[in-house]
C-alpha cells in the first residue's frame, strides 16, 4: 500500500487528484490528511517494509496535526528508519523544494513533480516495478542515466589547452564536468553540495553562491554549467542564471553563457527555460571552442532600465507551498509595510529572508522594484482619539506578520487596546468562524473591527459575495450594532465587491498592497496614510456604537409599552412609533458620514424626539388659572404642570447664556399658551434631574434656534459640535428611560 500523507486536499485537487481519481486507485493508495488518521491506521502498520510512504514535510507543522515531537524530529526519525531498512521506501516532498534527489530507497522532490508523476508511479508499482525513478522522472525513468552517458561522452571529447583573454571571466564548474582552465587568470567557483542544505540545490544555496561569487568583482562574462547537483535533468544552470539576474550585485547584467551537452529539445519544458529568451543569456556547447567563440561575440549593452522588461519574459509559477497568488501578495504587503514602519518579529524576519533568498520573490522584486527609502516615522503614525477604544483585528493571516504591523501602530505607538483573532480559524467551518468572531466582539465590547474579507479557504472559490465569510460577519456585526465601525482589510480591488460591502455597512476599506501596485511611486506610504485616515475616521465615529446601543435598549423597553392591556406603564403607540423613528434616523444619518450636514440633520432629528418628549411630560393643554400681584395690582396668570406628578414648571429667565432659576417653581404666563423655550428648557431640566451637563441646556436651545431661524445676513457661521450631539443623545436616553 502507498500512504500519501498530505494535509492539503485543495493542493491535490489543483493537480487533478480529486476523490474520483483516488477512488480509482483505492486498492493501492491511501491519502492521509490528519494525524488522527495515522493513529487509526497505526504507524507500525504504515511503516512496514511492504508499504511506501510519501510524506509532505510540513504535515506535522499544521495546527490540526500537532505532535509531541516537532516536524523536524519526525522527519529525522523517518529518515533513520529508511536508512536502517532498505526495503522500506520513503519519499519526502515539499513546495519549497526545487530539486530531485534519489538515494536508494529515499527520495526528495518538489510537490508539483510528485503529483504530476504519481499516476505513472502507481501504475508501475501495481505492475511490480517499485521504483522511485518513476515518481521523480515520470515516463522516462532512465533520463538520468541517459544524461550521465552524454556527460561522460562530452567530458571525453573536451579539448586540451588554455587561452589568455583580455576579458574578466568567471567560470562556474560542477564536480561532474571536466571543463577546466579554459582561460588563463579566469576566476572560478565550484558547486559543492553541503549538509546545510541537505545536499540539495536550494534557493538559499544558489543565492549564497551568487552573493559569494559576484558581489566584490565585476566580470565581462560568466560561464555556467547547464547541469549540476544530484539530478542532471533539473538543469540547474538555467535556475542559477535566473538567480543572477534577480540579485542586486555588480554582475546582475553581466553576459551569461550556459554550457551544456544537450540541446533545446531536452530543456524547453524546464520552468526556467525562458531565461534563455532574455537579453545576453546564451546556451553554448560543452566545448572549449564554444567558450572562445562566445568571448568574440558582438553583444549589445544591457542597461538596468531594461531589466524588469526582460525578466517579465520568464513566467515563474507561484511556489507550491503557497495556496495561490493571494498568499504571495499577502506576504508582499507584509514585507512592504513592515519595512516602511520598521515593524519586526520572527514571522516578519522569516518573510524578509524569503524575499532575499527565494527565487520567486527575488523575481517579483526585479519586476516590481522596491523603493527602500520609503519610511514612516512614529510621529506620523499617531492617531486622534478620545476615551479608551478597543480595536479587534480578524484575519486568518494575522500571525504571518500583519498582527505585528497593526500592534505597532495601534498599541505601541498609540496605546490603543488592540486584540486579534486568527489561528482560532484553522480548519473551522464558516459558521464556527462567524460564531467565534461575533462572540469575541460581544465579550470584548469592540468599538472597531478590522475584518479580513476572506477567512475560510472556500471563500476563494465563491462566485457570490454573499457567501464569503467576511461579508457574513459584516452583516451580523451591523445587525448586532450598526455603530460598531467595520473596516474591511483585503487584497480585493474589484469595484463590485467594494460596492457590495459598502452597501452591507462597511465603514471603510484598507487594501492590501500587491506586487503590481508597487510600480506606483510612493504607493506604500500612500496606502499606510490612507489606512491611518480610515482608522481616524472610525475613531471619530466611535460614539455611534453608544447611540445604537441606547437605541436598542429603548426599542426593547418602549415597544412593549404600546400594549395598554398588558403593560403596567402604557404609552400611546403614536408617541412610541414617532419617538423611535426620529431617534433611529438621528443615528442612521451619521452611519456612513459625519459631515456638517449629517451632524446638523441628526441634531434636528433628536430635537424632534425632544419635542415629542416635551409634549408627553408637560401638560401644556390644562393650565391652572391663578391670581398674581405685581406693582400692588392683581393680575390673572396661568400655571403649568408636568403631566404625571403635578410638579410645577420652573420659571427660566430669558438670559439663555446662563440658565438661572427663581426660588419659586411656579411658571406664570399672562395667556394660556406655554412659550416653546420654557417648554423645552423645563423638559431638559426635568429629564436631567436639575443637573446641568458640561454643555448647558441653554446652549442646546440656542443652537437649535440658530439652525431653524438661520439669518445669514449677520455673517455668523453656525457650528455644531459632536460633543453637543453626544450630550443631547445622552439626555434623551435618560429621559426616555425614566418615562
Amino acid at each position: 500500500m502507498i500512504y500519501l500523507i498530505d494535509d492539503k486536499r485543495n493542493r491535490q485537487s489543483d493537480y487533478g487528484w480529486d476523490k474520483k481519481l483516488f477512488q480509482k486507485y483505492s486498492d493501492i493508495i491511501t491519502p492521509v490528511y490528519l494525524y488522527d488518521e495515522i493513529k487509526n491506521i497505526s504507524s507500525q502498520k504504515m511503516l512496514s517494509p511492504e508499504n511506501i510512504v510519501l510524506f509532505h514535510e510540513s504535515f506535522f507543522d499544521s495546527v490540526d496535526n500537532e505532535h509531541r515531537k516537532n516536524g523536524l524530529e519526525i522527519r529525522k526519525s523517518l529518515n533513520k528508519l529508511s536508512e536502517e531498512n532498505k526495503d522500506f521506501m520513503l519519499s519526502f516532498f515539499s513546495g519549497s523544494k526545487n530539486s530531485r534527489k534519489l538515494n536508494q530507497n529515499i527520495s526528495y522532490l518538489p510537490v508539483s513533480t510528485l503529483y504530476q508523476n504519481l499516476e505513472v508511479f502507481i501504475k508501475k508499482t501495481k505492475e511490480g516495478k517499485k521504483d522511485f525513478r518513476y515518481l521523480l522522472f515520470g515516463e522516462n525513468p532512465n533520463i538520468e542515466s541517459e544524461l550521465l552517458q552524454k556527460l561522460t561522452e562530452a567530458n571525453n571529447l573536451i579539448e586540451n589547452g588554455v587561452r589568455a583573454s583580455v576579458n574578466k571571466n568567471f567560470l562556474a564548474k560542477s564536480l561532474e564536468n571536466e571543463i577546466d582552465d579554459v582561460f588563463i587568470e579566469a576566476d572560478t567557483g565550484t558547486f559543492f553540495l553541503d549538509e546545510k542544505n541537505n545536499f540539495l540545490i536550494t534557493d538559499e544555496y544558489l543565492h549564497d553562491n551568487v552573493i559569494g561569487w559576484f558581489s566584490d568583482k565585476e566580470y565581462d562574462n560568466i560561464f555556467l554549467p547547464l547541469c549540476f547537483g544530484n539530478t542532471l535533468s533539473d538543469y540547474n544552470g538555467l535556475r542559477f542564471a535566473t538567480h543572477i539576474r534577480c540579485t542586486d550585485t555588480p554582475n546582475q547584467l553581466t553576459n551569461i553563457f550556459i554550457y551544456g551537452f544537450v540541446g533545446y529539445d531536452y530543456i524547453f519544458k524546464n520552468e526556467y527555460f525562458d531565461v534563455l529568451k532574455t537579453k545576453n543569456i546564451f546556451l553554448i556547447d560543452y566545448k572549449k571552442e564554444a567558450f572562445l567563440k562566445a568571448e568574440n561575440l558582438t553583444i549589445d549593452n544591457f542597461s538596468r532600465n531594461e531589466l524588469a522588461r526582460e525578466i517579465k519574459k520568464i513566467s515563474l509559477k507561484v511556489p507550491q507551498n503557497y495556496e495561490d497568488n493571494h498568499s504571495v501578495a499577502n506576504e508582499w504587503g507584509i514585507y512592504k509595510w513592515s519595512r516602511t514602519i520598521n515593524a519586526k518579529n520572527d514571522d516578519i524576519l522569516n518573510i524578509e529572508k524569503k524575499f532575499e533568498n527565494v527565487l520567486y520573490f527575488k523575481y517579483l522584486k526585479t519586476i516590481y522594484p522596491i523603493n527602500i527609502s520609503e519610511v514612516l516615522t512614529e510621529d506620523k503614525l499617531k492617531l486622534e482619539y478620545k476615551g479608551n477604544p478597543t480595536i479587534l483585528y480578524i484575519d486568518d493571516d494575522a500571525n504571518k506578520g500583519w498582527r505585528e504591523i497593526f500592534e505597532k501602530i495601534m498599541f505601541e505607538v498609540n496605546d490603543i487596546d488592540f486584540l486579534h483573532l486568527d489561528d482560532e480559524f484553522n480548519e473551522k467551518s464558516k459558521k464556527e468562524i462567524i460564531d467565534i468572531s461575533m462572540n469575541t466582539i460581544r465579550e470584548e465590547n469592540a468599538d472597531i473591527v478590522i475584518l479580513d474579507f476572506r477567512l475560510h479557504k472556500d471563500d476563494f472559490l465563491q462566485t457570490s459575495i454573499e457567501d464569503v465569510t467576511g461579508y457574513k460577519i459584516l452583516k451580523e456585526i451591523k445587525e448586532y450594532n450598526k455603530g460598531i465601525q467595520v473596516i474591511i482589510f483585503s487584497a480585493t480591488n474589484k469595484i463590485w465587491n467594494l460596492q457590495a460591502l459598502q452597501k452591507a455597512g462597511a465603514d471603510g476599506f484598507i487594501i492590501k498592497e500587491s506586487p503590481e501596485t508597487s510600480l506606483i511611486n510612493g504607493f506604500t506610504i500612500q496606502s499606510l496614510e490612507n489606512m491611518l485616515d480610515t482608522i481616524n475616521l472610525s475613531l471619530e465615529r466611535g460614539f455611534l456604537k453608544d447611540f445604537y446601543t441606547r437605541f436598542g435598549e429603548l426599542t426593547k423597553e418602549l415597544i412593549p409599552r404600546k400594549d395598554f392591556k398588558k403593560s403596567p406603564k402604557p404609552l400611546p403607540k403614536e408617541f412610541v412609533n414617532e419617538t423611535l423613528k426620529w431617534l433611529e434616523l438621528s443615528c442612521d444619518v451619521l452611519a456612513h458620514d459625519i459631515r456638517e450636514v449629517n451632524v446638523t440633520s441628526s441634531f434636528l432629528f433628536m430635537f424632534s424626539v425632544l419635542e415629542n418628549l416635551a409634549n408627553w411630560v408637560i401638560d401644556k393643554d390644562n393650565p391652572k388659572e391663578v391670581m398674581s400681584s405685581s406693582n400692588h395690582r392683581s393680575q390673572k396668570k396661568f400655571e403649568f404642570e408636568f403631566r404625571k406628578n403635578t410638579q410645577k414648571l420652573k420659571y427660566f429667565k430669558e438670559n439663555l447664556d446662563l440658565v438661572r432659576y427663581e426660588k419659586t417653581n411656579i411658571n406664570l404666563q399672562s395667556n394660556r399658551s406655554l412659550p416653546w423655550t420654557a417648554k423645552i428648557l423645563n423638559t431638559l431640566d426635568f429629564i436631567n434631574n436639575g443637573e446641568l451637563p458640561d454643555i448647558t441646556l441653554s446652549e442646546i436651545i440656542t443652537k437649535r434656534n440658530d439652525i431653524v431661524h438661520a439669518n445669514a445676513t449677520t455673517g455668523n457661521v453656525i457650528e455644531l459640535s459632536k460633543d453637543m450631539l453626544i450630550t443631547l443623545n445622552e439626555i434623551l436616553y435618560k429621559g426616555l428611560k425614566g418615562l
